[in-house]
C-alpha cells in the first residue's frame, strides 16, 4: 500500500470541529445581525406515496434543516414548513439542544462571531460570548458545558450556567499545528482533545485529558494513534487505535490494526488485534458500548466490523466492496440499527444509503444517487447529501434526495420519512435553490 495512504488512513477522527472563545462573564444581549424569518416562506407540500406502499404515515415531531444561510424547521404533523433564522455568514455551525438553539452568529457590539441561543422560534436571542466564537463543537452529556473554537483555532470551554469561558488549550501559532476534539466522559467531567503536529503530512497526534473540576490537561503520549482515543461507558478506560509494523516476507512490510485498552485506574493497557486493516472511519454507537468500524484491507475492500465494549469482541457485519469509502454513520437511539452513507469514488460516482441491522448483520439499500449530472455545462453537486437521521423514539428515520423531475440547478429536494416497521412512508417536498447541508429531528412524542 502507498506509503502516504498508510500515513493518512491509519487512524479516524470522530468529531473534529471547531469553536471560538470568552473569557469573562458577559452580559446577555440580543445578537442585531441575526434575524428571525419573515413570515412570507414556503409551505412544504406533501406528495402521494406510490402505490405500492402504505398510507402515509404522520409522525410528530419538528425537523430542523439548513442551506447555506437559512434555518429551517417542519412540523410534520401539520406539514408545514417556515424559516426560523436567517445569517450572514453561510459558514455558521449550530447545535440544537432540547429546546435551545446554539449557534454563530456576528455580533454588531464585538464585530466578530459569537455564539448565540434561541429558542426553537428563533425569537428569545441570548449572546454567550464577547471574545469570537469560529465553530461550535458539542456540549457535554450532562449539558452543562460547550466546546468550542476561537478565531485562533485554540479549543475553549464555555460554562453555561454563567456564561464564563476557558482556553482548554491554546494552539501554538509559530509551528503547523492543529487542535482536535474527540470525546467527552459520560458524567461530563473529563474529556479527551488532540494536539496535531504537521496535520496535512504526518498528522503525528498527541492525546489529552482535560479534567473540568480541576481545570488541568494530562498528556497521553503513550496511548499511540491519539486521534481515535474515546471514552468506554463507564468512564474508566480509554480505547485507541494503533498500528504494529509487522513482516510478511523479506520484502513485504504491514500495519496491523489494534485496539488498545487503556485502564486509567490501573495504568495498563491490553490490545485487541484487529488484523491486516486500516482505519477509514469509525462512530460509537449511542450508549457508547459498540464501535461501528470501516475497515480496508491491502486489495482495497472495505469492510464493516463492530467493536463491543461489554466482551471486546470484533464482529464483521458486512462487506461492503472495493473502493467504497465511508461519508457517514447515523445509529439509531436503542443502538441496534445504523443508517450508513457510503462513497463510490470511480467513473460511476455514486453515493449510497444503508440501513445496517448490527444484530441480524443485514444492510439494505435505501437510495441510490447517480452525480455528476451536467447541466448548463457544469456537473450538478449541490444534492449530493442524504443526511439520515433518526426520530428521538427510534420508530422513524428520514433523509434527503433530490426531486427526479428536475434537472435544473434550482431544485426541489424530497424529505422521506419511513418507519422501522410496517407503518409505511411520507414525502414532503422542500423547495430549496441551495444546497441543503444540515438535518436534525427533535421533539417526537412517544
Amino acid at each position: 500500500m502507498n506509503k502516504h495512504l498508510t500515513q493518512s488512513l491509519k487512524f479516524f477522527l470522530l468529531l473534529v470541529l471547531a469553536l471560538s472563545s470568552a473569557c469573562g462573564p458577559v452580559t446577555a444581549v440580543p445578537s442585531p445581525t441575526l434575524t428571525p424569518a419573515p413570515s412570507q416562506t414556503p409551505t412544504a407540500t406533501a406528495t402521494p406515496s406510490p402505490t405500492d406502499t402504505p398510507e402515509p404515515i404522520h409522525p410528530k415531531g419538528i425537523i430542523f434543516y439548513s442551506d447555506r444561510n437559512t434555518l429551517y424547521s417542519i412540523d410534520l404533523e401539520s406539514q408545514q414548513s417556515k424559516a426560523v433564522l436567517h445569517f450572514p455568514d453561510p459558514n455558521f455551525s449550530l447545535l440544537i439542544v432540547n429546546d435551545s438553539i446554539y449557534l454563530t452568529a456576528f455580533s454588531d457590539k464585538t464585530k466578530q462571531n459569537e455564539i448565540i441561543k434561541t429558542n426553537l422560534d428563533g425569537t428569545e436571542q441570548q449572546q454567550l460570548t464577547t471574545g469570537g466564537a469560529r465553530q461550535i463543537n458539542s456540549i457535554d452529556p450532562t449539558n452543562h458545558y460547550l466546546t468550542f473554537f476561537n478565531e485562533d483555532m485554540s479549543l475553549l470551554i464555555l460554562d453555561l450556567s454563567d456564561n464564563t469561558s476557558k482556553v482548554i488549550a491554546e494552539r501554538t501559532k509559530n509551528i503547523v499545528e492543529s487542535i482536535s476534539f474527540t470525546s467527552w466522559s459520560t458524567d461530563g467531567k473529563k474529556l479527551i482533545y488532540n494536539r496535531i503536529l504537521n496535520p496535512a503530512i504526518d498528522n503525528i497526534c498527541t492525546p489529552f485529558i482535560y479534567d473540568i473540576t480541576t481545570k488541568s490537561s494530562t498528556e497521553l503520549a503513550f496511548v499511540g494513534d491519539g486521534c481515535s482515543a474515546n471514552w468506554s461507558p463507564d468512564g474508566k478506560s480509554i480505547l485507541f487505535s494503533t498500528q504494529q509494523e509487522g513482516q510478511i516476507s523479506n520484502t513485504d512490510i504491514y500495519q496491523q490494526l489494534q485496539l488498545g485498552i487503556l485502564n486509567l485506574e490501573k495504568g495498563d493497557i491490553s490490545f485487541v488485534s484487529v488484523g491486516l486493516y486500516t482505519y477509514l472511519k469509525g462512530s460509537w454507537s449511542r450508549n457508547d458500548k459498540q464501535l461501528l468500524m470501516a475497515l480496508i484491507d491491502e486489495q482495497k475492500q472495505t469492510y464493516l466490523y463492530v467493536f463491543n465494549w461489554e466482551d471486546n469482541s470484533i464482529n464483521l457485519i458486512s462487506k461492503i466492496g472495493y473502493l467504497q469509502w465511508p461519508i457517514y454513520y447515523s445509529w439509531s437511539p436503542n443502538s441496534d440499527m445504523v443508517l450508513y452513507e457510503q462513497g463510490e469514488p470511480s467513473l460511476s460516482d455514486k453515493k449510497y444509503l444503508y440501513l445496517i441491522d448490527i444484530a441480524k448483520k443485514t444492510t439494505t439499500n435505501l437510495s441510490t444517487i447517480q452525480r455528476g449530472i451536467e447541466v448548463h455545462g457544469r456537473i450538478t453537486e449541490y444534492w449530493w447529501w442524504y443526511h439520515p437521521t433518526w426520530s428521538p423514539d427510534g420508530r422513524y428515520f428520514s433523509y434527503l434526495t433530490m426531486s427526479s423531475n428536475e434537472t435544473d440547478y434550482e431544485q426541489n429536494f424530497i424529505l422521506n420519512i419511513q418507519s422501522i416497521s410496517s407503518e409505511g412512508s411520507m414525502q414532503i417536498q422542500i423547495p430549496r435553490k441551495d444546497f441543503i447541508d444540515r438535518m436534525l429531528w427533535i421533539n417526537v412524542d412517544e
